[in-house]
């Protein structure tokens, strides 16, 4: 099933004031994935990167989300030329869903001549399908660019 076949999938902007979904959203996701250790899974650590996301939205950071009638499936987030967040529900992956914001996404920033991500080595073919390449790469993170 691709995105086609999704029930009305809409992208809409998040704001702040939808911050406690967005946090959520975004924590529960990397959880699943494995991309918070085990000892930083408690509430604490979590209204940490909460009031980081917070700082970050008063200031430029803007994030869009992908619904299915009222049921976010995916979110991204960015910065001006970076984009800080992409993730998509386990059960969502593979249906074109984190391709549909990404490509979303660099429409809206098509006054930039670059767009850089931050990202894992598992989500490194991803964003190659999708135009990016490796700007740097070590042990704890892959940095990737598009250029246009």
């Amino acid at each position: 099933m691709k995105v086609k076949d999704i029930k009305e999938m809409k992208i809409r902007e998040i704001n702040i004031k939808d911050i406690d979904n967005i946090v959520d959203f975004i924590w529960n996701v990397q959880i699943e994935f494995d991309q918070i250790p085990s000892i930083f899974q408690d509430e604490e650590s979590k209204e940490i990167f909460k009031s980081g996301v917070l700082e970050n939205m008063n200031k430029s950071l803007k994030f869009f989300g992908a619904f299915e009638e009222n049921k976010m499936i995916g979110i991204i987030g960015f910065d001006k030329n970076n984009i800080l967040y992409l993730y998509v529900l386990k059960e969502y992956q593979g249906k074109n869903i984190g391709t549909v914001l990404l490509r979303f996404t660099l429409e809206l920033l098509r006054e930039y001549d670059t767009v850089l991500i931050e990202t894992v080595e598992t989500a490194k073919k991803f964003y190659k399908k999708n135009g990016f390449k490796n700007k740097n790469n070590n042990k704890y993170d892959v940095l990737m660019e598009y250029k246009r």
